[in-house]
């Protein structure tokens, strides 16, 4: 089974995690910031990132993501966003 650490501040994104473990993945966590995802990226060594939530201006994907890549993760990101209203 592969490992996945999944990024959301989606509260109870309950459907999402039931696809990926469809597909045979194990969320080994869920975290909400790019902090929590890089001291659990180094800890755990994901097979790969998953990052979900809604844009806004407090949240920046693209920050996220560069965040992670600074602290040398080389891990793949799949990166899903819905823009804010």
């Amino acid at each position: 089974m592969r490992n996945l650490l999944l990024i959301t501040r989606k509260e109870g994104n309950n459907s999402l995690s039931a696809y990926l473990k469809g597909l045979g993945y194990k969320i080994s966590s869920v975290v909400k910031s790019a902090e929590q995802a890089i001291e659990t990226a180094q800890e755990f060594s994901p097979d790969i990132i998953v990052m979900d939530f809604e844009e806004s201006k407090q949240i920046d994907g693209k920050s996220i993501y560069q965040k992670i890549r600074q602290h040398q993760i080389e891990i793949p990101i799949i990166y899903m966003s819905v823009p804010s209203a």
